[in-house]
């Protein structure tokens, strides 16, 4: 799946899940078949079917379909099952092996 980093900000990987997070201000998510970047503060919603709520910023969402949002606004899209990840609050994700690179 494509993956899209902006620059300025801590970039956390978790390899055995595949999940990357942008740290600092905003945040990124990238699931199985779909990716969500958040730019500054926000939050954002990911499921399996893409659910996606966003703030402020600038949001790209790539899926299977290659969806594409932006938005000044709330922006939200319903979806079955949600992973909800504040960004002003602290990130905290378990995991084995995690790479953390500055950017």
């Amino acid at each position: 799946s494509v993956l899209v980093i902006p620059a300025e900000s801590v970039l956390v990987i978790l390899a055995e899940s595949g999940l990357v997070i942008l740290a600092e201000s905003g945040l990124v998510i990238l699931a199985e078949s779909v990716l969500v970047i958040l730019a500054e503060s926000g939050l954002v919603i990911l499921a399996e079917s893409g659910l996606v709520i966003l703030a402020e910023s600038v949001l790209v969402i790539l899926a299977e379909s290659v969806l594409v949002i932006l938005a000044e606004s709330v922006l939200v899209i319903p979806a079955e099952s949600v992973l909800v990840i504040p960004a002003e609050s602290v990130l905290v994700i378990p995991a084995e092996s995690v790479l953390v690179i500055p950017a």
